[in-house]
């Protein structure tokens, strides 16, 4: 069985969620010695839009110097190959490239804009994913998440199920729905 984060799990149930084309754990170019030269963990398509996503994720401690030697290796590859991944007959309008990461270290000015300009991926912590992503999207789909997103459907009913407590622990008070939140 292929060993996946949670983080990367996440995401690319997002996306597939949004109604976006989804491909993971896409091996690269073979490598002169035999090896892959390299790999993308989530390569989403939005073919309305002609957007394509790449994001990359991390779950792990490393410093600073170490995630960017990391990302800038993840994202070092050129427009086309995108397009030969997905096999587009026409160049994409948009390409984003997103690096999420899962850390206690939340970057900050100086580490995120050097981020930035060396891998040329948009720096994301977990939590941002969450607060501008998901919570709110979840808010904006407020239909009941099918069993196919193990991840989202849980995050769903979790937040459903605080909403309850906290209507039930303040009656009478204004309690704002988690599910009102807007993204900043």
């Amino acid at each position: 069985m292929l060993k996946v984060n949670f983080l990367e799990e996440l995401i690319a149930e997002w996306y597939q969620y949004r109604g976006l084309l989804v491909m993971r754990n896409i091996n690269l170019k073979k490598s002169v010695g035999g090896g892959i030269a390299g790999e993308i963990d989530i390569l989403a398509f939005y073919p309305p839009g002609l957007q394509i996503i790449h994001a990359e994720t991390s779950a792990d401690s490393k410093r600073w110097r170490e995630r960017i030697k990391i990302f800038k290796e993840k994202f070092k590859w050129p427009n086309e190959l995108y397009y030969n991944e997905l096999r587009l007959p026409q160049k994409a309008r948009r390409i984003d490239k997103i690096a999420i990461i899962h850390c206690s270290d939340k970057p900050r000015g100086e580490n995120r804009t050097q981020f930035e300009k060396e891998t040329g991926a948009k720096l994301i912590t977990f939590s941002e994913f969450m607060k501008n992503n998901i919570i709110p999207g979840i808010s904006k789909y407020s239909g009941t998440i099918p069993e196919t997103f193990p991840l989202l459907k849980a995050i769903q009913l979790t937040i459903r199920e605080i909403n309850k407590e906290m209507k039930k622990k303040f009656k009478g008070m204004i309690v704002k729905d988690l599910f009102s939140q807007q993204s900043n």
